[in-house]
């Protein structure tokens, strides 16, 4: 499929360049992370943000690696809890 250009049918506009859609899906991933700091920060007031945000992703600096583990890590949260009730 590399090389190869899509075809476009009628109004619809060609889609955004391949490295455009990894910028966009990176800056949706780094805005996923930085909601989910901003919630437990609410928690944790006196923790600063950048304790938080290296709790939930480690050292990774791969933003779909850190996405997912948030998302294990909230469905963790979510079974748990589903379990005491």
């Amino acid at each position: 499929m590399l090389g190869k250009k899509p075809k476009v049918d009628g109004g619809e506009s060609p889609p955004k360049p391949l490295h455009q859609r990894i910028e966009q899906f990176r800056a949706e991933l780094a805005d996923f992370i930085d909601d989910r700091v901003r919630r437990l920060k609410k928690s944790y007031p006196g923790l600063p943000e950048v304790t938080i945000r290296q709790t939930l992703v480690g050292n990774s600096n791969c933003e779909c690696l850190n996405a997912l583990k948030v998302l294990r890590d909230i469905e963790e949260e979510i079974e748990i809890a589903a379990r005491q009730s």
